[in-house]
């Protein structure tokens, strides 16, 4: 085997742990990292998909990751990305069930949909600040997920991306992302707090839906919308302050939130919709001026 040294990889330490020290040529390997193939190619990744644990790209795999490459392989288990990617097509690691960690490396500007989608033993990933755009459902049901940062760069989420994530504790948004999408991050089970960055304006359908844990939201003093469900079934919500840019609550925002105590909506005009707070039978106290238009 040609043992021949790989440079300047953000996964290079990593490599070197489990390799005692030394940095393997590009390929496929097993689980001992024995070279199974040093051809990357759709068809030795079909022909070895049962096999393949560790890859390691080549310098010259400049662009990116491709659509479906590494689908339902589900004994990887490390990847070693070369310098300059620059994206990761969609669902190019979908459903590797053995995958833990991950490094995304400096470059990589798009992550596109479904790329690590169901990813079930997933604990960790680390993003670059090159980032931009993580497009929808692409860390969707990664169920051992604890902890997610995203970079300022990123502007653009899209429906899902964090969908189903149960074991989620932790999440810091980018400070300049517009919106926070639809089902964002519906079924977040363990998420108990969110802090929404002031750049967002718009807080989309069912986007924090069944986020049973979650206890504190503090919203930004630019927002002007909260969609219809978006946080529907949030049963440890015991108290909100709606900033007073908000101009809409849509239908069942805060519906079945059965925790909820206290609500202090802004003084301006404020639409809020039928059964905007529908089963919150604690709901005691719920501060209303004058120019609220309201239909709970």
């Amino acid at each position: 085997m040609n043992n021949q040294k790989i440079n300047s990889m953000s996964y290079e330490n990593r490599v070197k742990q489990l390799t005692n020290g030394i940095l393997l040529a590009s390929g496929l390997y097993d689980k001992n990292f024995n070279l199974i193939t040093n051809k990357i190619t759709r068809a030795s990744i079909n022909q070895y998909k049962n096999h393949i644990s560790y890859v390691i790209f080549p310098q010259k795999c400049k662009r990116g990751v491709l659509t479906n490459m590494f689908l339902f392989c589900s004994s990887l288990i490390g990847v070693v990305f070369p310098d300059g990617t620059e994206f990761i097509e969609e669902s190019a690691f979908e459903s590797c069930s053995s995958l833990t960690d991950i490094i995304i490396p400096e470059g990589v500007t798009v992550i596109s949909y479904q790329a690590f989608r169901n990813c079930n033993s997933l604990k960790q990933i680390s993003l670059p600040n090159s980032l931009k755009c993580i497009y929808m459902d692409a860390f969707s049901y990664c169920d051992d997920l604890t902890t997610i940062e995203i970079p300022d760069n990123v502007s653009y989420l899209g429906s899902n991306v964090f969908s189903g994530c149960e074991n989620l504790t932790s999440i810091k948004l980018s400070r300049n992302l517009r919106s926070i999408p639809d089902y964002c991050f519906e079924r977040c089970q363990s998420l108990k707090s969110i802090e929404i960055p002031e750049s967002v304006k718009y807080v989309g359908l069912y986007a924090f839906k069944k986020c049973s844990s979650l206890e504190s939201v503090q919203f930004p003093a630019n927002l002007q919308t909260i969609d219809a469900g978006a946080f529907y079934d949030c049963g440890s919500l015991k108290e909100i302050t709606i900033p007073n840019s908000c101009t809409v609550i849509e239908a069942h925002a805060f519906c079945n939130c059965i925790s909820l105590q206290k609500v202090t909506l802004p003084e301006i005009s404020l639409n809020i919709k039928a059964d905007a707070f529908k089963k919150c039978p604690c709901l005691g106290q719920l501060t209303v001026s004058d120019s609220v238009a309201k239909t709970i």
